[in-house]
C-alpha cells in the first residue's frame, strides 16, 4: 500500500493519481477524516464536490459577465457577478443588482468635412468599432449643418398620432398604441400631450426642460415601473410621412422646371431683391440634394444595394417622421429584416437609445422570457414591438448594453440584428430610414432562412420588407455588368471604389451571398423534386414584379424558384373567393419548402405525389387575388415548377464572379500603386506600374 510523506515534494501527475487512489482505498466509507475538497473554481456557478479519482482538467471558459460590471470580490461560496451559489458550503451573499449608472455609453463620432461627403465610406470606416455596440452617435460638422441642414417646420397641418397605453406586466410594460381616426394639427397635438401631463404622474411638460437626460432618464424608469390602478397615456406621432429633407436630383427634376418658369415670369414685374432671395433659395435646395445625408436619398446611393428595389418601400426606403412625447416610447425590437437604421432628430429634446450588439441577440430574448415568462410560452415575441424594460435587468444577466443620447443635429446608426429602445425626453422631431451594404448581405440571408424555416413560430415570423434575393440577385448581376463594360475599372470605382482595398471585398461578399442564395435554392429544388417526382419544371424568363413574386405562406419574396399551384374547383369547400364563379381558379405561388411541406399533407398516406401538370397559362390569368389554398386530400392540385434560370446559368455566374473578385484585387492593386506612385514611394514593382 501506497504512504504519504510530510516533507514537501515535487509530484508527477501520474503519482498523485496513484496516492490519491490508494489512501481512498485504504479509508472506509463512514470515516469522519476527509480529505479538504479543492477550492471553488472562479468560472463555475456550481459548487465543486469531492469526487474519487485524479482531478479532471477543466478548460477555462470566459464568462459572459466580464466587463459588463465593476469587478468585485467574491466571496467564499459566491460565483461571478455577484451569483449567489446554490448547494452544500454556499454561503449567503447579497446579489449585486445593476443601475443605470452602470450602463456605458455608446461611441461618438465626429468626422471631418472630408469625410462626411461620402455616406458609405464613412459607416464602412466606423464599422469595425461601431458594430461592437450595436449602437453609435455621429456629430456632424458644423459646415454641414450650416449648408445641409433643413429649416425646422411641421410640413402638414394636420397628421394622424397614436395614443401609447402602458400596462404594467411583472417587472416590465406592455406598450399598446391606438392610432386615432381623426387628424390633429400641431397646435391641438401639443396641448393634447401637456394635459395628458396634467395627473402628476410625472412633471408636466416644458417646466422641467432644463433638467439633465440623467434625471429624466430615472424619472422615467420610476415612472414606467411604478404600479398604478389605471394604465397611463402618452401621445406618440409615429411612422409618419412628414420629411422635410428635399428631394433629391431625379426625383425633383419637375420642380425645378417649374420653379425656372416662376423666376423668369418674376423678372418681369417683381424687383431683383426677390429674385435674388430666391437664387439663394434655389443655391440652399442644391446643397441639400447634393449631400449623401439627405435621408430621402441615403437608399438610392449608388453603393448602397436597397437601389435594387423597384417601387420606394414607406419607413424603409422613404423616411418616416416621428414627433415624440415626453416618455413616449419605441420598444425593444430589431429592424425589419435585419436592416441598418439611420436616424436624425431635427430639434426639441433629446432622444435616449439604448443598443445590444448583435452578438448578444440571443441573450435580450432569453432576458425577455424571464421578465415576460406567460408571454415567452404564448409565443409572443419581441418581433412585436410592444415590450419594454429596464436595460439594467440586461446588465444584471451580463448582456452588453450601451446608452445613447441623441440631441438636435445629430444622427444615431443602429447596426444590422442589433437590438434597441428608448424613450423621448420631450416633445421633439426626428426621422429615420434604413439602409444596407454588402456588409448586411449575411444578416439578411439570416432573415430570409428564419422565416422560411419551419420550426420558426407563426408569432415570430414577420412579412419582409425588402427582397432579400432580388437584391443578392441584382447585386450579382450589376457587378458582372460592370465586369463586361468596356472599362471596368472606372464601373467598378463607380459603383464599388472607395477607400484603397475595398473593391475586391465588397465583390467578395457580393459572390458569397449569391453562392449561398444558390446553395440554398439547388438543396430545395432537389429535396423538393425527390418529394414530387412527376412535377414539371419550366424555365419562366418573364418573372413577375418584386411585389408579386412572393410565397402565399411564409411571404418570402421569389426570384430565383417558385411553385405555381392551381386547386381544383370540384371541391366546393376550398377557402378561396373568386368574383366570377366561371373563371379558372387563382394561382397561388409558393416557395419550394412551403410547397414541399403542403403537397406532403394533401396526401399522406403516399411518400410521392402525382400531380395533374398541364400547361398553366401564367399570362393570361384575370387579375384578381391570390387565392388561398385548400385543405381538402380529394382536391386535385395543377402545378408547375417555374426557374428563373438554369443550373447550367447559375453555374456560369458564379464562375464569373470569381472572376470579378480577381479583377477587383487587380483594380485595388493599381489604385495602391497610383497612390504610392503621387507619395514619391518607388517600392512599387514593375509589373504594377505597367499595368
Amino acid at each position: 500500500c501506497a504512504t504519504t510523506s510530510t516533507q514537501p515534494h515535487i509530484r508527477s501527475a501520474f503519482t498523485e493519481t496513484r496516492l490519491n487512489r490508494g489512501i481512498m482505498a485504504m479509508r472506509p466509507s463512514a470515516s469522519k477524516h476527509h480529505s479538504p475538497p479543492p477550492l471553488p473554481s472562479p468560472f463555475s456557478t456550481t459548487p465543486r464536490h469531492h469526487s474519487v479519482g485524479p482531478r479532471p482538467l477543466v478548460k477555462k471558459r470566459k464568462s459572459i459577465n466580464a466587463g459588463v460590471l465593476p469587478r468585485q470580490k467574491r466571496a467564499k461560496g459566491q460565483g461571478v457577478a455577484g451569483r449567489e451559489k446554490k448547494g452544500p458550503g454556499a454561503v449567503k451573499c447579497e446579489r449585486r443588482s445593476a443601475t443605470l449608472a452602470d450602463i456605458p455609453g455608446c461611441p461618438v463620432f465626429r468626422p471631418s468635412d472630408q469625410e462626411f461627403q461620402d455616406f458609405h465610406e464613412y459607416v464602412r470606416s466606423i464599422h469595425h468599432e461601431a458594430k461592437k455596440h450595436g449602437i453609435c452617435k455621429i456629430i456632424p460638422p458644423n459646415t454641414w449643418l450650416e449648408r445641409h441642414r433643413p429649416k425646422f417646420r411641421i410640413p402638414a397641418k394636420k397628421f394622424g398620432y397614436k395614443r401609447q397605453t402602458f400596462h404594467r406586466w411583472n417587472n416590465g410594460s406592455q406598450v399598446s398604441s391606438i392610432e386615432s381616426e381623426v387628424p390633429i394639427s400641431y397646435k391641438d397635438f401639443l396641448k393634447a400631450a401637456k394635459s395628458s401631463a396634467k395627473s402628476g404622474e410625472y412633471k408636466a411638460l416644458g417646466k422641467n426642460a432644463e433638467a439633465s437626460a440623467a434625471d429624466i432618464e430615472r424619472e422615467y424608469w420610476q415612472w414606467l415601473e411604478t404600479p398604478r390602478p389605471k394604465p397611463a397615456e402618452v401621445l406618440y406621432a409615429s411612422d409618419g410621412a412628414l420629411s422635410i429633407f428635399p428631394e433629391p436630383k431625379k426625383k425633383s427634376r419637375t420642380k425645378s422646371s417649374t420653379t425656372s418658369l416662376a423666376t423668369k415670369n418674376c423678372k418681369k414685374g417683381r424687383e431683383d431683391d426677390d429674385i435674388s432671395a430666391r437664387t439663394e433659395e434655389k443655391e440652399a435646395e442644391k446643397e441639400a440634394e447634393e449631400s449623401q445625408w439627405n435621408l430621402k436619398a441615403i437608399s438610392r446611393l449608388p453603393k448602397g444595394l436597397l437601389r435594387f428595389v423597384e417601387k420606394d418601400v414607406p419607413g424603409v426606403t422613404e423616411p418616416y417622421s416621428y414627433i415624440g412625447t415626453r416618455f413616449s416610447t419605441f420598444c425593444w425590437h430589431v429592424e425589419d429584416d435585419n436592416l441598418y437604421s439611420l436616424s436624425f432628430l431635427h430639434g426639441g429634446a433629446p432622444k435616449t437609445w439604448y443598443g445590444v450588439p448583435s452578438t448578444a441577440a440571443r441573450l435580450v430574448e432569453d432576458v425577455y422570457a424571464s421578465v415576460f415568462p406567460t408571454l415567452g410560452k404564448n409565443g409572443h415575441g419581441l418581433a412585436k414591438k410592444t415590450s419594454m424594460f429596464c436595460p439594467t435587468k440586461l446588465a444584471e444577466k451580463g448582456v452588453p448594453v450601451y446608452r445613447c443620447v441623441q440631441n438636435k443635429g445629430e444622427f444615431v446608426i443602429t447596426f444590422p440584428r442589433a437590438y434597441h429602445g428608448g424613450f423621448n425626453n420631450g416633445i421633439n422631431f426626428a426621422e429615420a430610414v434604413n439602409f444596407a451594404d454588402e456588409s448586411w448581405l449575411r444578416y439578411g440571408a439570416k432573415a430570409d432562412k428564419h422565416r422560411r424555416n419551419s420550426s420558426t413560430p407563426l408569432s415570430q415570423r414577420t412579412a419582409p420588407v425588402v427582397p432579400f434575393e432580388e437584391i443578392a440577385l441584382q447585386a450579382t448581376l450589376d457587378t458582372l455588368r460592370d465586369f463586361k463594360s468596356s472599362d471596368p475599372r472606372g464601373s467598378f470605382q463607380r459603383s464599388l471604389g472607395g477607400a484603397p482595398g475595398t473593391i475586391a471585398a465588397r465583390i467578395r461578399k457580393r459572390r458569397k451571398a449569391f453562392k449561398g442564395l444558390c446553395d440554398r435554392d439547388d438543396c430545395a429544388r432537389d429535396r423538393f423534386l425527390d418529394r414530387c417526382p412527376s412535377m414539371r419544371q419550366k424555365a419562366w424568363g418573364k418573372w413577375l414584379a418584386q411585389d408579386e413574386a412572393y410565397c402565399y405562406t411564409c411571404k418570402s419574396f421569389l426570384s430565383l424558384t417558385m411553385v405555381a399551384v392551381r386547386p381544383s374547383r370540384r371541391n366546393s369547400k376550398l377557402h378561396y373567393q373568386n368574383p366570377r364563379p366561371r373563371a379558372p381558379a387563382p394561382i397561388t405561388f409558393l416557395c419550394l419548402g412551403c410547397a414541399s411541406r403542403y403537397l406532403r399533407e394533401r396526401n399522406k398516406d403516399n411518400k410521392t405525389i402525382t400531380l395533374a401538370s398541364p400547361e398553366l397559362n401564367l399570362g393570361s390569368e384575370p387579375e384578381s387575388e391570390p387565392g388561398l389554398l385548400g385543405s381538402e386530400e380529394e382536391a386535385k392540385v395543377d402545378g408547375v415548377c417555374l426557374s428563373r434560370f438554369s443550373l447550367s446559368e447559375l453555374r456560369d455566374k458564379t464562375r464569373e464572379m470569381v472572376e470579378c473578385e480577381n479583377a477587383g484585387d487587380l483594380a485595388d492593386n493599381r489604385t495602391i500603386a497610383s497612390m504610392k506612385i503621387e507619395a514619391g514611394e518607388s517600392q512599387t514593382t514593375p509589373e504594377l506600374e505597367l499595368m
